[in-house]
């Protein structure tokens, strides 16, 4: 029962860091909209706006280019959310094969216990690219 906090501690972080890479870009990609329009979608712009953080994302010298930038790199960062759902893909990198040799338990990389959060991080990504789908039709 021991190792089993680290591996719900990890769950959690690995949801919380989607999340909010998806709010993250979620918010760029508004407030690029509201740039290019030039206040066409400031409604849109403000239901983006979802805590006193959020407002902060962006610093106040940023350029325009600069914010398309860094939105199209957040997507990029988010991947493709389709590979979530293998955890054999999620699981080829050097720590879950580390964790399968030095584990007693573990056999295979893919059985590793904090990819049973896949199914979760795989909604968010999904309610985030629909979040975003919704923003390029003007529904947020």
């Amino acid at each position: 029962m021991k190792n089993s906090a680290p591996i719900d501690y990890l769950k959690v972080n690995m949801l919380l860091l989607y999340s909010h890479l998806v709010s993250c870009s979620l918010f760029l990609q508004c407030y690029q909209y509201s740039c290019a329009y030039t206040g066409m979608f400031t409604d849109v712009v403000l239901a983006c706006i979802t805590a006193e953080e959020d407002a902060q994302l962006i610093p106040t010298g940023m350029s325009n280019d600069c914010i398309a930038q860094s939105w199209f790199r957040f997507l990029h960062c988010l991947g493709n959310p389709a590979t979530l759902c293998r955890p054999a893909v999620v699981s080829q990198t050097q720590k879950f094969l580390q964790f399968a040799i030095t584990s007693e338990n573990v056999v295979d990389p893919c059985q590793h216990p904090c990819l049973t959060a896949l199914p979760l991080i795989f909604l968010k990504a999904i309610k985030g690219i629909a979040g975003q789908v919704d923003a390029f039709l003007g529904k947020v």
